[in-house]
């Protein structure tokens, strides 16, 4: 050995930025909750603009840490969020946590008319407990409008066991 240990890595990705940032040279990429996995991509974020996009020897500007209440399946630790870049609450967190392995989800999100905005989670396969993110982009790739949201969510496993969630959010922002 070299002498050097590896206490942790992640293999970055360009494209896990903030999708509304034009240009992520010199970006940083933020773990939000230091105690979540860090091979969980809903754990990163695009640091906040209003901290120059890097907190070096700081608090990350996107920290935030879960506190998950052991009796719900789904909960959404946040009820408003605004997507705006500035560090304060710019995503959406839906917390998880199953029966065990092996479950599946689809997580959609739909506007309070019902058209459906965002397919944010096909048939992904799920860890135990975790939590997905949503940044306000919508399929088409823009800014989803503000408003009040519906979060629908479909846990399912192999032996047809299906489970059913709704909440309620609403994306805020500057008028």
């Amino acid at each position: 050995m070299n002498g050097i240990d590896t206490i942790d890595s992640y293999n970055y990705n360009e494209d896990q930025h903030y999708a509304f940032i034009d240009d992520v040279d010199g970006v940083s990429l933020e773990r939000i909750d230091p105690d979540g996995s860090s091979n969980a991509a809903s754990n990163w974020h695009s640091a906040a603009s209003v901290v120059g996009f890097a907190t070096p020897t700081y608090q990350n500007s996107q920290y935030f840490q879960f506190e998950r209440d052991a009796a719900t399946v789904i909960s959404l630790p946040l009820t408003t969020f605004s997507p705006d870049g500035d560090g304060f609450d710019d995503f959406l967190l839906v917390d998880y946590e199953t029966e065990g392995a092996g479950w599946s989800s689809n997580v959609k999100i739909f506007d309070s008319k019902g058209r459906l905005i965002k397919d944010l989670v096909q048939s992904e396969l799920l860890e135990s407990t975790g939590t997905l993110k949503w940044d306000g982009e919508t399929n088409d790739g823009i800014k989803a409008p503000m408003g009040i949201y519906i979060l629908w969510v479909e846990l399912f496993n192999t032996e047809g066991d299906t489970q059913h969630f709704k909440e309620t959010f609403v994306l805020a922002g500057q008028l």
